[in-house]
């Protein structure tokens, strides 16, 4: 199967420790990814040559503990700069995490879609001179293939959670269509909906009635408790916020 053909970011990152595999030899091998525009990165997938796989769990629980952004660790360093490090002297590399426990000859490899760094494929060994410069070019070919199957994969969950969203906010209108009559099922499909799409603690509508000078907060949930109804004056504060409410502020809702 191609990478291209992979629709999930960590499915791709196997499939590239799946090709490291067959095409090289390395004590362990890790896929990382940076978090979107952050400097945070993420650790997709890793392996060791022959596991066990209790001590697999424990490295790489290890693994992703100490490496977390692109300010630690040699994966870190090579996402947050955008260049390679093929390395005969892992151990003694001022960029390595002090307590990070690293084969002494690694190959790291930057994942780059166009010009922005988007991760990193690292490859360690015990062998002396385990990786050469045809190896080198070896992972930065795989790494090309990886950046497009990852945002590939990217712009898939994307478009998934898009037409999620829409099949969330049309059912709602189908509900509040069908009750319309009856103002609380209108409430709670609205509240029910908001769920779905966003994590709140507090979650308020708020009703303004024409000529009234006054709005209504008709249903209040704070931490999944409904509160009573609560009438604020225009111009004043309403509870929780720093600044009153003023009527040109305001417009009709439910």
């Amino acid at each position: 199967m191609s990478l291209r053909q992979v629709s999930d970011p960590k499915a791709v990152a196997r499939k590239v420790i799946e090709l490291l595999e067959k095409y090289m030899e390395w004590h362990h091998a890790a896929v990382w990814i940076r978090k979107e525009h952050s400097e945070n990165i993420e650790q997709l997938a890793y392996n060791q040559a022959f596991p066990k796989v209790d001590m697999l769990r424990r490295e790489q629980a290890k693994s992703r503990a100490l490496v977390h952004n692109i300010h630690t660790g040699l994966a870190g360093w090579v996402i947050g700069h955008g260049e390679s490090v093929r390395n005969g002297d892992v151990a003694n590399d001022p960029r390595l995490c002090k307590s990070e426990r690293i084969r002494p000859f690694g190959l790291y490899v930057p994942i780059k879609l166009g010009d922005e760094t988007i991760g990193c494929i690292t490859a360690e060994s015990m062998r002396p001179d385990a990786f050469s410069a045809y190896d080198e070019r070896l992972l930065t070919t795989v790494a090309a293939q990886a950046a497009i199957a990852l945002e590939n994969a990217r712009l898939y969950q994307a478009s998934r959670q898009v037409a999620a969203r829409r099949d969330v906010l049309y059912r709602a209108s189908q509900e509040i269509a069908q009750a319309s009559q009856d103002i609380e099922k209108v409430y709670e499909t609205v509240h029910r909906t908001a769920k779905k799409l966003m994590r709140a603690d507090v979650f308020t509508i708020i009703r303004v009635i024409p000529g009234q000078n006054e709005i209504q907060g008709v249903y209040l949930i704070d931490k999944g408790k409904r509160l009573p109804l609560l009438s604020v004056p225009f111009g004043a504060a309403w509870p929780g916020k720093s600044s009153p409410l003023e009527n040109r502020s305001l417009s009709p809702t439910l």
